[in-house]
């Protein structure tokens, strides 16, 4: 793959993120993209046999984006291995993507079709599932008490950043919280809950913990 391939591929999924994520995926037509990419719509197609393809590659381009600043906003905080870290990264993450805020929330506007791939990929019962995995090992690094449950504690998180993405919607601009202080707070009440004390200590366990769990999903 050229160089100049690689590089019209990313403007075409540039392009498919604005559009998508200002007008939704049933509004956006393909010959949009393509000219807000510089591009004939011919060539989207020699990059991507369907809209449902291009779709599908943005969606793994921003998973890994995701993830990459999640990563990075963890290994810049010398807490971010704590469990109030992760959590307080892994929506400041998301808040910085609008493609991943729509993944999360489900947003039907933006998603259109593809809804269903939000559930799938959102599954909330799989999400507790892996989060108590996630907890587990977390205290078998120390960061977490002995004595907190798994499966409750998973239950927990995974309603506060399912709640925390969809309060935006349901109260008004001027009486929501600035988001740094909210996920100060949330990270604070965290580690106040889970901790026992040491959390600041064990940082670098957790982020441990952390790469070697991404590993284990990824291979990288």
């Amino acid at each position: 793959m050229t160089d100049a391939f690689q590089e019209r591929e990313s403007r075409i999924l540039d392009a498919a993120f604005d559009l998508i994520v200002r007008y939704g995926y049933d509004k956006t037509p393909v010959g949009e993209i393509a000219e807000a990419a510089g591009v004939s719509k011919g060539a989207i197609y020699l990059h991507f046999p369907s809209k449902t393809a291009l779709f599908e590659a943005l969606l793994q381009r921003e998973v890994q984006n995701y993830m990459t600043a999640w990563m990075k906003r963890i290994a810049a905080d010398p807490n971010g291995g704590t469990f109030g870290g992760v959590y307080k990264h892994i929506l400041g993450a998301i808040n910085a993507n609008p493609f991943m805020q729509a993944m999360f929330k489900q947003d039907r506007r933006v998603l259109g079709k593809h809804i269903k791939q939000a559930d799938k990929m959102f599954d909330e019962a799989h999400a507790v599932r892996t989060r108590a995995m996630f907890i587990q090992q977390m205290q078998a690094a120390d960061v977490v008490r002995d004595d907190v449950d798994p499966y409750i504690t998973a239950y927990l998180m995974t309603t506060f950043v399912s709640g925390g993405m969809a309060m935006d919607d349901m109260v008004a601009d001027e009486n929501i919280p600035s988001f740094d202080d909210l996920m100060t707070a949330m990270g604070e009440m965290m580690d106040g809950y889970l901790s026992d004390g040491e959390t600041a200590s064990n940082s670098e366990a957790g982020k441990r913990v952390i790469r070697e769990t991404l590993t284990s999903y990824y291979g990288n």
